[in-house]
């Protein structure tokens, strides 16, 4: 998967988030070569042929952006906190574009990666009345363009 956040910046591709530690993957792969009574490779010579290929786990930023992230998620929470008392007969909107989610969600098999289809999930809240939109698509019926997301907030308004 391509980064979420620093896609822009970055050329490193993502596993799927299926595995939270090097550890935990490293073990699927273990059973995996088991079952299919073939060769397993080394803990370290499995590190080094991810780092080689680019590849990295999601969830894993160096400090700084992590820093830098926490930094703008309170600037954000403080900016909605101001507007959520705002007077007046405004409607203030928080928009997320979640992560990319995989459909079917399953861990095991060859049909895991043969079948997967990414489906996007972008949500809207009201700060004032407190009302929720959920808008959900897949690949095949539309991207994360302009198009989309300018498309759902004109069916909003």
């Amino acid at each position: 998967m391509e980064s979420h956040y620093c896609h822009q910046r970055t050329s490193k591709l993502y596993l799927e988030p299926v595995w939270l530690t090097f550890n935990s993957l490293y073990k699927f792969y273990e059973s995996e070569c088991k079952n299919n009574d073939e060769i397993r490779l080394s803990y370290k010579t499995v590190s080094q042929v991810i780092q080689s290929v680019n590849l990295s786990l999601t969830g894993n930023l160096p400090d700084e952006e992590y820093i830098q992230h926490v930094s703008k998620k309170i600037k954000a929470r403080e900016a909605n906190e101001k507007d959520k008392t705002s007077v007046g007969g405004i409607q203030v909107y928080i928009m997320d574009l979640q992560k990319v989610l995989l459909a079917p969600s399953l861990n095991a098999s060859d049909v895991y990666y043969k079948t997967k289809l990414v489906v996007h999930n972008f949500t809207l809240f009201d700060l004032k009345t407190k009302v929720g939109y959920c808008y959900l698509w897949h690949e095949s019926e539309g991207g994360i363009t302009s198009n989309e997301f300018s498309s759902i907030i004109c069916d909003i308004i």
